[in-house]
């Protein structure tokens, strides 16, 4: 439960629930730690995306879909979230605006996608695409605006998971 979670590195935040039986998972801290953004299971409801601020005030619900939206990752300058949504009849990736506002398909895929994580130049988004209806997956990017080409990182009979990307820094000072 995210409240655990949070909790355990944060004592000082109370994510307030909704009702009892709700769950928070999947949480980031945002780049400047300013917010956290989490996913919110309701029974009888649907699966949406929310903020809110570091000390547990201002809960803003970013998805309000009939669909499922799973949070996938900030963007590194923390204006824009990733998020995997259903509402297309899989799951695709979508970027959203932190605020809400701005929600974009960017993949199109007949099996769906999963787990999209920004790289730390913001130009590009990593995640799984599913290859068969088994659940194999491999590993693609694709530009952040959605545009120009998917292309492949991975291939192979088993599945590639949980994409992510590493800075490289050039030697101290320069990245601190």
């Amino acid at each position: 439960m995210i409240l655990d979670s949070i909790s355990s590195v944060y004592p000082e935040i109370r994510i307030p629930v909704k009702a009892e039986a709700e769950t928070q998972e999947h949480y980031r801290v945002s780049p400047f730690a300013r917010k956290i953004a989490f996913t919110s299971y309701s029974l009888g409801s649907s699966i949406d995306v929310y903020t809110i601020n570091i000390d547990g005030t201002s809960r803003v619900a970013l998805t309000n879909l009939p669909s499922r939206e799973i949070l996938g990752d900030w963007s590194p300058d923390g204006t824009k979230l990733t998020i995997v949504s259903d509402a297309a009849g899989n799951g695709d990736i979508y970027t959203i605006n932190a605020d809400g506002s701005g929600l974009t398909r960017l993949t199109f895929s007949p099996l769906g996608e999963a787990q999209a994580d920004w790289s730390s130049d913001g130009a590009s988004i990593a995640f799984e695409r599913y290859q068969d209806r088994n659940g194999t997956s491999d590993i693609y990017t694709i530009a952040t605006d959605g545009t120009g080409v998917t292309t492949q990182i991975t291939t192979g009979s088993k599945s590639e998971v949980q994409p992510g990307w590493q800075r490289v820094c050039p030697p101290l000072p320069v990245c601190g």
